[in-house]
């Protein structure tokens, strides 16, 4: 809704939402095409559905969970201001793209040998 007392919003606040949501969108982008090398790197072997199951599990979690962020950074944002809102936001997307980079693969990091 267009507030009357400021007017339509400037170019380039459109340009710096459109630029800033096409971002945030590359994250899940990026993370589904590289899915298939997730799904063979951080769960086990046994069944190939099974592993592309679990990685779609987790894309779902990000999906259910940006309203939730949403809400939520929208309140931290209306107390402490959109500067530190959209850096706290940046700074958690950087952090968890490093976790991911250096999380140990399921070789690495699974059970080891079974004993009986």
């Amino acid at each position: 809704m267009i507030d009357e007392a400021q007017g339509p919003p400037s170019k380039a606040a459109v340009a710096g939402a459109l630029v800033g949501n096409a971002i945030e969108w590359y994250d899940f982008l990026a993370y589904s095409i590289f899915s298939l090398y997730f799904a063979k790197a951080f769960f086990p072997a046994d069944a190939t559905t099974v592993q592309l199951m679990n990685t779609a599990a987790i894309a779902a979690v990000g999906y259910v969970g940006r309203p939730l962020g949403s809400c939520l950074i929208g309140l931290y944002a209306d107390r402490r201001g959109r500067r530190r809102a959209l850096t706290l936001l940046v700074g958690g997307m950087c952090l968890g793209s490093m976790m991911i980079a250096l999380a140990p693969t399921y070789a690495i990091a699974g059970p080891g040998p079974q004993r009986c």
